[in-house]
């Protein structure tokens, strides 16, 4: 059996000649020959359909035709820094995997799984963990169904990917043999895109802060005690508007305000004074998108004001405990 060591080298060079065209993607060489730590990997029936296997040459490359000519040590020395990192290796479960420098922000690298798929093609697969990774700050459901969501469903469409499979999470892309070196490129930098949604810019947080507030409260309390937009019976009430007045069991209604900015906290300043000036009774939480980010002069007059805090969305245990003792 042929034991390779496999590496890729992406190239954007004028369509080469010859019988193999896409052969200057690709660097093999015997692993007697190379200073890398090797992976021994058994080759599966498909790849018997690449060409090159059964080439006498151990040394695929092409060189880039357009642009400064450099000495042929100077092209290999960037050449093996560049793809020295990208191999395949096979599990104890015969599976294979390729190993790249794409990275979660935790540092466990992407799991990219190879297979051969329905079509006779390749596909690349993260088998869920991309999701999963998301899911260690954020509800996965509650994710999928935002504005996050259409995000999702908008770089799938752009960057060719698809669900391997049926409500499995899992996001894979298929490719012919020869085009893998891109594919291997596009996939990582896809899943590069969807982990990067959980990091919104702040002009999109507070739509998403919002949506991701509202799944938490009608998952822990029931429809019929929530009332969006409450109107207070206070003088000028159109212009007071609580986000959320939650029936309690104390009797007085609980307001329930999301702060994902340093406005919205001056607005619910203002609105909470508002309602004490008027001796309404109430109880208040206030849940945050970032506490850490609201100036410290306008959370201390809204600490003035206002009931329980939550410092974040991520709180989720302690905005819980907070509303289940008045509910």
């Amino acid at each position: 059996m042929c034991m390779v060591i496999l590496t890729f080298v992406h190239t954007f060079t004028a369509p080469p000649r010859g019988p193999l065209p896409w052969a200057k993607n690709l660097s093999l060489r015997p692993w007697k020959q190379t200073g890398f730590s090797v992976w021994r990997t058994p080759l599966p029936a498909w790849w018997k359909t690449l060409e090159w296997l059964n080439s006498p040459s151990w040394r695929l490359t092409r060189g880039c035709s357009d642009g400064p000519q450099h000495s042929s040590t100077e092209s290999a020395l960037v050449r093996d820094r560049l793809c020295e990192d990208v191999r395949v290796q096979e599990r104890p479960d015969g599976a294979l995997m390729l190993r790249t420098h794409f990275r979660f922000p935790d540092g466990d690298g992407y799991p990219i799984h190879l297979c051969e798929s329905a079509a006779g093609g390749l596909r690349l697969s993260d088998h869920g963990h991309t999701l999963m990774h998301i899911s260690y700050d954020h509800d996965v459901d509650a994710f999928l169904d935002s504005t996050r969501g259409m995000a999702l469903e908008r770089i799938i469409s752009e960057t060719g990917l698809r669900w391997d499979g049926e409500n499995s999470g899992a996001l894979c892309l298929d490719t012919a043999p020869e085009c893998l070196p891109e594919a291997v490129f596009t996939f990582g930098q896809a899943l590069t895109r969807v982990y990067d949604l959980t990091l919104l810019s702040r002009a999109n947080v507070g739509s998403t802060f919002y949506e991701d507030l509202s799944g938490l409260l009608f998952s822990w309390v029931d429809a019929e005690k929530i009332e969006r937009d409450h109107q207070p019976n206070v003088p000028g009430r159109e212009k007071y508007q609580v986000d959320y007045c939650i029936q309690s069991k104390a009797g007085a209604p609980l307001f329930l305000y999301g702060i994902p900015n340093q406005d919205k906290a001056r607005l619910a300043t203002i609105m909470l004074s508002h309602f004490h000036r008027h001796r309404l009774e109430f109880e208040s939480i206030l849940v945050f998108a970032d506490q850490s980010e609201i100036p410290r002069m306008d959370l201390a007059r809204l600490s003035d004001v206002g009931g329980d805090m939550v410092s974040s969305l991520a709180s989720r245990e302690d905005l819980n405990r907070k509303l289940l003792q008045r509910v």
